[in-house]
């Protein structure tokens, strides 16, 4: 687990989600996040939607390919009807 980036997204699950990401959920993300749906694609880094059993929910992140890690979780209501 990337300490840092898991940090940063322990702040933004709160703060965007409203939910306490633990450790076990944001492993998860960052398996299913290199086969997740493709939002956006940016040089190494993909903006995916990726859906946790964990947590039954469906969070929008970002991937970077270079460090192999979700570094971000960015706001839901950004990608309504996409």
């Amino acid at each position: 687990m990337a300490k840092a980036e898991y940090l940063h997204c322990v702040g933004r699950a709160r703060e965007r989600y409203n939910v306490k990401l633990s450790g076990a959920v944001y492993d998860e993300l960052c398996l299913m996040a290199p086969s997740g749906r493709v939002i956006r694609q940016e040089q190494r880094q993909r903006i995916v939607q990726v859906w946790s059993a964990l947590r039954d929910k469906t969070f929008y992140v970002t991937w970077d390919e270079e460090r192999e890690c979700v570094t971000t979780l960015l706001p839901p209501e950004q990608f309504k009807g996409k």
